[in-house]
Formats: structure tokens, C-alpha cells, sequence
């Protein structure tokens, strides 16, 4: 079995940090990613995605999908996923709000 060298999925340097391993990017690319994010719209506060959803299987699903869309540069599929992320937050919070009531 041949092992492979962990590399940034942005700008494909060796990765040898433990946390930027797990994520898949290293310090430099992960902060121009956050900015990428930011400008893509695809914040929880420009989707108007309260954090407590994220945890949801589905959203979460769906925001990597939209980050890695974004990464592929195909803007199609970033808004086809942002959407799904947004309605799938919106379904959770109308099942929260008929369980509070």
C-alpha cells in the first residue's frame, strides 16, 4: 500500500502540522480560505446560519460541499449548496420552534 505525503488542498505544500493534516490546509492558505469564504458569501452569518445547526448532519453536509465547490472555482455548485445549506438550517429551526410550542 503506498502512503501518500499530506498535502494543502489549496496551494499543495507538504503538510507536517497535525491540526492543518487533519484539515486539509495549511495556516497561510486556511486564513486566504476564511477571506475566500467571506467574499463567497458562504459565512454562517451571510447564510444566516445559526451555529448550533452546523452540527446537523445535512448542513454540515452541505457547507463542505459549497467549500469545496468554491475551492474547484465552479460558482454553480457554491450557490446550488449554499442553498441547500440555508434550507436545511430552515428546516431544522421550524422543527425548533414546533417542539418549543
Amino acid at each position: 500500500m503506498k502512503l501518500t505525503t499530506p498535502r494543502c488542498k489549496i496551494c499543495r505544500r507538504t503538510l507536517t502540522d497535525p491540526l492543518s493534516i487533519a484539515k486539509g490546509v495549511g495556516p497561510e492558505c486556511g486564513e486566504k480560505f476564511a477571506w475566500m469564504l467571506c467574499d463567497a458569501g458562504l459565512t454562517l452569518e451571510a447564510l444566516n446560519i445559526p451555529f448550533l445547526f452546523t452540527a446537523d448532519e445535512n448542513v454540515a453536509r452541505f457547507l463542505r460541499l459549497a467549500e469545496q465547490a468554491l475551492l474547484d472555482r465552479n460558482k454553480r455548485a457554491v450557490e446550488l449548496f449554499k442553498n441547500a445549506a440555508r434550507r436545511a438550517a430552515e428546516r431544522l429551526a421550524a422543527q425548533a420552534s414546533a417542539l418549543a410550542t
